[in-house]
């Protein structure tokens, strides 16, 4: 019963972190038709209001004062800090090149989830999923380091510690109420500040000369991105463990890169497929430690 609930959890895991691969592609499309607050922050909107209906319908209780500042957290970090974060760099970099960057976000997820969680991993997880990174990032630099070090790097690995304390509280929150609540109640906490931005920032005469693919591209982010991907990714990490189950993230870059392929153009290589055959084995690997 163990060995399943482990594999199931990897399934979930593994689902979501599809779901969320297009999420650079998809802001790299829409800063060509929105401002670069405008993209971070109606992602989060749109899932805010569907969230504050879901918990409206669904909720049975409210969360107590430790688990709202838990909350607070992840708030702060995956619906706010992170959508705007991504969005910024995606004005300097590249997406398939910023999926890359991002690979050192599995390890952010268990550095946070083994402070938060006061769990120790085995060595050999740690060296798994270092291994796994190196792996990524040796790419980058071999492949696709077109441009120096500079201002979007920096901004894109503040995203991942961002994202990777958001998803490891959210995680660990998710053994106390359900993966679906936690996404929800952050959303709902962020809705204010969400509401005065928005009114700040947008310029709403420009929704208007929007076609159907932006619209497309905006509700994906914020109703499966931001809100149902996260359902079935709190849950995974509940059920799995958030140092375990957040080294499916290692599959990201890869699953990016080729939605980065359909969507830019960019070429295919027979080292990122033989990379992304390792980095299966990798989490296979570590999902059995």
């Amino acid at each position: 019963m163990a060995i399943k609930k482990n594999s199931y959890a990897f399934i979930l895991g593994t689902v979501s972190v599809l779901a969320f691969s297009l999420t650079l592609p998809l802001t790299k499309y829409l800063v060509a038709y929105q401002s670069i607050f405008e993209v971070g922050l109606l992602r989060g909107l749109i899932a805010a209001i569907f969230a504050a209906f879901i918990l409206l319908f669904f909720a049975k209780k409210t969360p107590n004062k430790t688990q709202i500042k838990k909350l607070i957290v992840v708030s702060m970090t995956i619906v706010l800090g992170f959508p705007l974060l991504i969005a910024l760099s995606m004005s300097h970099l590249s997406p398939g090149y910023g999926a890359v960057i991002l690979a050192c976000l599995p390890i952010m997820t268990a550095i946070f989830g083994s402070i938060l969680g006061h769990e120790k991993p085995k060595l050999a997880f740690w060296f798994l999923s270092c291994l796994g990174i190196s792996l990524v990032m040796g790419y980058s630099f071999f492949n696709t380091l077109p441009q120096k070090f500079g201002i979007g790097d920096v901004i894109l690995f503040c995203s991942a510690i961002c994202a990777g304390l958001g998803y490891a509280q959210g995680g660990l929150l998710a053994k106390e109420i359900q993966g679906w609540e936690v996404i929800c109640w952050a959303l709902l906490i962020a809705l204010p500040a969400l509401l005065f931005f928005s009114i700040l920032n947008f310029n709403f005469e420009n929704f208007f000369t929007l076609g159907y693919p932006q619209w497309l591209a905006i509700f994906y982010l914020g109703i499966v991105n931001s809100l149902f991907g996260f359902f079935i990714w709190y849950e995974a990490l509940a059920l799995g463990g958030v140092e375990k189950v957040g080294q499916t993230q290692l599959l990201q870059p890869l699953f990016t890169y080729f939605f980065s392929i359909l969507f830019f153009q960019d070429s295919v290589t027979t080292e990122a497929i033989f990379l992304f055959l390792l980095l299966i084995m990798l989490v296979i690997k570590i999902k059995n430690i």
